[in-house]
């Protein structure tokens, strides 16, 4: 069970941690880092964009997508510069990854998505309490 990792969340210590914050042109340095997640828990993160294909009406684009699992540090913090994918679009420690990686999916991306935006999303794995619970 998957459950969404809450990034604009005031009341959530779980984020994204991009640097530099703004665009990044190709071949400038980039980091992205994952904070506040659980310990030695497993991951998964997409990333999504909207690209107009060779050919098409320049008002048809589809959504251009990647998908990573990884494991956080001991505690809780995921670099994607050293981290090594446990499975997905690439599989090496690859800051970059997300982007290179992407591929064509068939949906089609809202006409108010700008091409210059990714969206990335998380999911943090829940593994369910063997416990008993106390009626205390």
């Amino acid at each position: 069970m998957f459950a969404p990792l809450c990034v604009a969340s005031l009341a959530s210590a779980q984020s994204f941690q991009f640097d530099p914050a703004g665009k990044v042109l190709a071949g400038n340095p980039v980091s992205i880092r994952l904070e506040g997640l659980p310990a030695n828990t497993e991951v998964v993160i997409n990333a999504e964009r909207p690209v107009s294909e060779w050919g098409a009406p320049p008002d048809k684009r589809v959504v251009y997508h990647s998908e990573v699992k990884f494991k956080t540090d001991a505690t809780g913090k995921l670099d994607l510069a050293s981290a090594k994918p446990i499975s997905g679009s690439y599989q090496r420690a690859d800051v970059r990854g997300l982007f290179w990686s992407m591929a064509a999916t068939p949906a089609e991306a809202a006409r108010d998505w700008k091409s210059s935006d990714i969206r990335f999303t998380a999911k943090v794995a829940i593994k369910p309490s063997l416990q008993p619970r106390s009626n205390s």
